[in-house]
C-alpha cells in the first residue's frame, strides 16, 4: 500500500520488489506473492510527480525452522531454507512516498 506524504491512500504507484530469489512488480493497490528468502525484500515505488519511496523489508525466520533444528537433525532446517519457507516477510507493507523505510515484522 503506498500513501502520500500527509498519509492518504495513494493509487497507480508502480512498485518492484525483489530479493536474491526474484524480481516481482505491481501497481498499488496490489497482492504480490514473493519467494521468500532469508535475504530481505526491497521495494521501491515510484509515481509521476512525486519522490520514490524505498523500503527493505527485513526477512523473519520462521519459529518452526528452530524445531527442524532440534528435531529434524537439521534435514528439515535445510529443506526449509532452500524452498524459502522458513522464512517470512510482513504481510502488509505500508511506504510512503518520498520515504524510505526500514520494515519489520510488528512495526506498521
Amino acid at each position: 500500500m503506498t500513501y502520500t506524504t500527509d498519509n492518504k491512500d495513494l493509487t497507480g504507484a508502480q512498485c518492484e520488489l525483489k530479493n536474491d530469489e526474484g524480481t516481482w512488480t505491481a501497481v498499488t493497490p496490489a497482492t504480490v506473492m514473493v519467494r521468500r528468502s532469508n535475504k530481505d525484500l526491497m521495494v521501491k515505488c515510484t509515481k509521476s510527480g512525486l519522490s520514490d519511496a524505498r523500503a527493505n523489508v527485513v526477512s523473519k525466520t520462521k519459529g518452526n525452522m528452530f524445531g527442524n533444528i532440534i528435531f529434524g537433525g537439521g534435514i528439515g532446517a535445510i529443506i526449509d531454507h532452500n524452498n524459502g519457507s522458513a522464512y517470512e516477510y510482513p504481510s502488509v507493507l505500508k511506504l510512503i512516498m518520498g520515504q524510505d523505510s526500514n520494515i519489520k515484522e510488528g512495526s506498521q
